[in-house]
């Protein structure tokens, strides 16, 4: 059986970034048919590092401070600093403090990207179980799940607007996206 490198990487990403067990690393891919003792024979033979970063927070920071463009965040911050007239704070705090936001506005950025990486991943579960259910309360369970999706990403709108050169513009009110099927919510989320 061929491997998926891709796949591969990502559950050694997922065993050295946290300290859980092998069978508890393979739960985070549903599909994944690979066994836990292929994993072992991995992390033996290649060496992999059981929570190699220590914690989350140590490799976000490592993260960050090797990769991230920081020092663009500063920067910007410094700007905005210096701009407000009020703020009277010296050359060596203004350094420091533009340092300390922009890792703070780096850890939000990644977080909201975690979460919406959460949401597609459930969104794509409960499309799965939805698309073989035989009773209802699945379907609705899912079309709630992309209804409120929509509305998480484009906040509590009144309206949305969808712009497709196939298409005419089309502005939908809350109450149309809670009546449109789960196949027409995922071609509007595709759009």
């Amino acid at each position: 059986m061929a491997i998926d490198k891709t796949l591969k990487l990502e559950i050694r990403a997922v065993y050295e970034s946290n300290n859980l067990s092998v069978a508890k690393v393979l739960e985070r891919f549903d599909d994944c048919d690979i066994s836990a003792k292929t994993v072992e024979s991995w992390v033996l033979k290649e060496k992999w590092i059981k929570n190699k970063f220590e914690d989350e927070k140590i490799a976000i920071e490592k993260l960050i401070d090797t990769t991230l463009p920081l020092e663009d965040a500063k920067e910007v911050i410094k700007a905005t600093l210096v701009d407000n007239s009020h703020t009277t704070i010296s050359t060596e705090q203004l350094n420091e403090y533009s340092h300390l936001v922009g890792k703070e506005l780096a850890f939000k950025v990644l977080h909201q990207n975690t979460l919406q990486t959460m949401m597609a991943e459930n969104l794509l579960r409960s499309e799965r179980f939805a698309k073989v259910a035989k009773n209802i309360g699945t379907v609705a369970t899912h079309h709630n799940m992309l209804t409120t999706t929509i509305k998480t990403l484009y906040g509590e709108i009144k309206h949305i607007t969808t712009h497709n050169s196939n298409t005419n513009t089309k502005a939908y009110t809350d109450e149309e996206l809670e009546a449109m099927s789960s196949e027409e919510l995922d071609n509007l989320l595709e759009r």
